[in-house]
């Protein structure tokens, strides 16, 4: 189990996760909430802009973009075996 760890390299995927989360809460969310719209079907008044996924679409993406991930590190760990261990060291 610790060898496919290893393999899909979880610390990168971490990485990923900690990333995709903090611009949705840390930076997008803040910066679109301070823009304010009038909508044409509104009353006139200005509103303010949210964020549009759901919490379960967001986890979708933030699920597809690991998996996607892990998978391209395991498609590459298989096509550079033979640099892999001329460049061990």
């Amino acid at each position: 189990m610790i060898a496919f760890f290893n393999l899909i390299r979880w610390k990168n995927l971490v990485i990923v996760i900690l990333t995709m989360v903090l611009m949705r809460y840390a930076v997008l969310g803040p910066v679109i909430g301070k823009i304010g719209v009038i909508l044409l079907s509104g009353t006139g008044e200005e509103v303010p802009m949210v964020l549009q996924f759901s919490l379960a679409d967001f986890i979708m993406l933030v699920l597809a973009t690991v998996f996607l991930t892990a998978g391209g590190y395991v498609i590459n760990d298989y096509f550079d075996i033979k640099t892999d261990l001329i460049n061990k060291f």
